[in-house]
């Protein structure tokens, strides 16, 4: 009794679970690792581990998130006050529940111990909902108090929950490198869609890359006015439904195809990242840390209403944006070059912003060390190109 009270859990008996029965990589995996030529009690299939196996696991991974509630200091009023989890309700219902037959999930929770389950650190918020509050704080600050000297705006509160703007920089970095965001930048082509009138027959990287800076007279969502930075799509659709939407009256188009002439990297802001599962004990240390890039990644993607406010939406995410392009080490021995982020105008698209000006994309018959792309490719986009006038 000693011994199961210090490891956590005790033995479930002389049982055999196959992977059919578990909803979580983490145990698939484990299982497939393990397994043997018994047959599964639970099922009679054949190939299956013993059950103490799994209930290993899941017993030591349980208290990396979880605790009695009485060792966490949980109020009691004639029941505890907050939210608590008896064995049962844990495993079934907090998270992803990990099994799935009823039987084996009896056996699990008999062998797991039957206190009350709270939040570890009960009075502190969880480290992703801390930099949710952080990331909100950091977006009025810059909006709307400090934009350029803030890394020592802050609030006069002892609250440990707190993170200053400053601060939360340095997170959404360390949650990048540890998530793996940080991706090469591949051969495969970018699309960048250049409108301009009738007259104008753009053939050329200086005609249809970045724009120079005295021609940038608006906001974008990742750079403000006046400062350049080369914005394509991974597709031709996105690239042309985006110049469509940002140039409605544009009386003509023409789509720039490019390809990158050097090894560098970029941040992967394109899909949400998968969260680790609890029992992945090579991972779990990053859930808190890839939940809050979720939160993230919706939040820099979100569609804005074009009107004379949107400057200021944009605000934070130029601020990132900047800090990326000046502060971020992305490792590897090559530059950071930009990121790769969700259309909010054609659902499942991907949207480039590269660290580049004018003079950062050339010709094939040109060489020029600078440059990170160049152009393969141009063509004209006629009306039925998404709705783009032809040239």
């Amino acid at each position: 009794m000693e011994e199961d009270e210090e490891r956590g859990w005790s033995s479930a008996g002389e049982k055999y679970v196959c992977a059919e029965h578990v909803e979580d990589y983490a145990l698939a995996k484990l299982i497939a690792e393990n397994v043997t030529s018994a047959r599964c009690t639970y099922c009679g299939s054949e190939g299956a581990v013993h059950i103490d196996v799994l209930v290993e696991r899941i017993g030591s991974s349980l208290p990396e998130e979880w605790g009695n509630a009485d060792d966490e200091g949980v109020g009691w009023e004639g029941g505890y006050v907050g939210e608590t989890y008896d064995t049962y309700d844990l495993i079934t219902e907090a998270g992803d529940p990990p099994l799935n037959h009823s039987e084996l999930i009896e056996d699990v929770v008999r062998a797991l111990p039957q206190h009350t389950w709270a939040q570890r650190d009960f009075y502190r918020l969880r480290t992703d909902l801390r930099l949710r509050y952080g990331w909100k704080e950091f977006a009025s600050t810059v909006k709307h108090h400090r934009r350029y000297f803030f890394s020592d705006h802050g609030r006069d509160t002892d609250d440990p929950d707190y993170v200053a703007p400053g601060a939360l920089l340095e997170a959404i970095g360390e949650a990048l490198r540890s998530g793996g965001l940080v991706r090469a930048l591949t051969d495969e082509p970018i699309y960048r869609v250049r409108p301009h009138s009738l007259q104008e027959h753009p053939r050329t990287a200086a005609e249809l890359g970045a724009p120079p800076a005295e021609k940038i007279d608006k906001s974008s969502r990742m750079s403000p006015a006046g400062v350049p930075m080369f914005y394509g799509a991974l597709d031709r659709d996105t690239a042309a439904i985006e110049a469509r939407e940002a140039n409605p009256n544009a009386e003509a188009s023409t789509m720039g195809i490019f390809n990158a002439r050097k090894a560098a990297r970029i941040v992967d802001l394109s899909a949400p990242p998968e969260l680790p599962s609890l029992y992945d004990p090579d991972r779990r240390h990053l859930r808190h840390g890839l939940s809050f890039l979720r939160h993230f990644v919706s939040e820099i993607s979100k569609p804005f209403v074009p009107d004379g406010y949107i400057h200021i939406e944009y605000v934070p995410t130029q601020v990132v944006t900047e800090w990326l392009r000046t502060r971020f080490d992305p490792g590897q021995g090559h530059p950071l070059v930009g990121v790769l982020y969700q259309s909010s105008r054609n659902p499942g698209g991907v949207n480039v912003s590269l660290f580049i000006d004018s003079d950062g994309a050339c010709d094939p018959d040109i060489e020029r060390d600078a440059a990170l792309l160049v152009l393969t490719g141009h063509e004209p986009l006629g009306a039925d190109d998404q709705g783009i006038p032809a040239n």
